[in-house]
């Protein structure tokens, strides 16, 4: 495989979503089912057992109620994934109870359903993993119970039966608060989390899902600080997309950098940000949702988060691939009408953003190219007209 194509920025957009919005929580766990985000508990000014949907399509989110007796009690802390229209809850924690339980919604008939336990299930666990790996089920990974966990457990979304994943080579420190994500290849990736001495930490391991093996890649480019509770998702081919985390310990201990990781060289790259950043927090959420990376919720000292924003990329590849075309349009009018440079162009976007916000900023930006385009076209014509009078010598 190649490295991936890095951007040197990124966009964030925030949606003042409609219809009914939820309170603002943290610890909560999100999923997106047939393009539709589910979001599930967490805390907010209570423990919060609701279950809450946005539809992209309509920029709108509704309160959802299950049709059955087996809902999950009000909870944080748990982990979630989502396999075709079902969506698999386990662990998380019932204000100082750490729980056990998993549960299966079924999306298509609106019910909840608590799987019956069993001897090989994990043990009760909260800031854990739960990462949807394709052929090879759903894998647990890590968490906090009795005590700080480093096994991984395989669950069979078919028949809702746990097994232990057997596992070789350097198997990572105990861990709780860290990230999983699938390449959607052969490999488990982790990020980070708090070892069982309360040490943030911010090494990256793999797990080969076909042969059970773990390795340690060592890193380089711009490393994150260490950290715990953060979100973090798989952003297209060989990329895992990291935002915000907490380090208890740290000076300005809340964060809200953002990287990404080419799971190819294992090199880091830290990701400006543009327009106005996202506000510091942890315990947030983050699920790719067409083609962007969507974060929902988490909190800081000082505040919990209700607001939904996007990451992306796209529009920051589209400003290069204009200028580019401004470029070679220019050149083919004798330069007569100057166009701006990729780079000239973010910082002309960077103020837009400011001043009007993502959706006006990009539709105002399309309108300057769509009008530089029709002059440099206009150009293009009378330059051919000129050439088409120029007469041809004889010899």
């Amino acid at each position: 495989m190649s490295p991936a194509t890095i951007p040197e920025c990124v966009l964030v957009d925030f949606h003042k979503s409609e219809g009914t919005v939820p309170p603002g929580r943290w610890g909560h766990s999100a999923a997106v089912i047939n393009n539709r985000l589910y979001v599930f508990g967490g805390e907010g000014d209570q423990a919060l057992g609701d279950l809450n949907v946005y539809d992209p399509e309509n920029n709108q989110w509704h309160t959802l109620k299950a049709c059955t007796a087996e809902s999950p009690v009000p909870m944080n802390g748990h982990a979630a994934c989502s396999t075709g229209s079902q969506m698999f809850i386990y662990g998380g924690r019932q204000g100082r109870k750490v729980l056990h339980g998993l549960y299966k919604l079924c999306t298509e008939s609106m019910s909840w359903q608590r799987c019956k336990e069993g001897s090989t299930m994990p043990p009760a666990l909260v800031a854990h993993t739960l990462t949807a790996v394709g052929q090879y089920g759903i894998l647990c990974f890590g968490g906090q119970g009795k005590k700080v966990y480093n096994t991984v457990h395989k669950l069979d979304p078919v028949t809702c039966l746990w097994a232990p994943f057997k596992t070789v080579g350097v198997i990572p420190s105990p861990r709780h608060g860290h990230t999983a994500i699938w390449d959607r290849s052969d490999s488990l990736i982790v990020f980070g989390g708090i070892n069982s001495n309360s040490q943030c930490l911010a090494d990256v391991h793999v797990l080969s899902l076909s042969t059970g093996c773990w390795s340690t890649p060592q890193c380089t480019g711009d490393i994150p600080r260490a950290r715990a509770n953060h979100a973090a998702v798989s952003w297209g081919p060989n990329l895992m997309l990291v935002f915000g985390g907490c380090d208890p310990k740290a000076a300005g201990r809340f964060m809200n950098d953002i990287f990404v990781l080419d799971t190819v060289t294992f090199t880091w790259h830290c990701l400006r940000v543009m327009g106005s950043p996202p506000a510091p927090r942890y315990w947030h959420t983050m699920v790719m949702l067409q083609g962007k990376a969507m974060v929902y919720g988490g909190s800081s000292a000082a505040k919990t988060f209700d607001l939904l924003f996007s990451i992306s990329s796209d529009w920051t590849r589209e400003l290069e691939s204009v200028a580019a075309e401004l470029g070679r349009m220019s050149a083919a009018s004798n330069g007569r009408t100057q166009v701006p440079s990729a780079a000239h162009m973010r910082l002309q976007f960077d103020d837009m953003l400011e001043q009007h916000g993502a959706a006006e900023a990009l539709e105002l930006e399309r309108r300057k190219h769509n009008h530089t385009t029709s002059l440099l076209h206009e150009e293009h014509k009378k330059l051919q007209a000129a050439n088409a009078e120029v007469p041809i010598a004889k010899f």
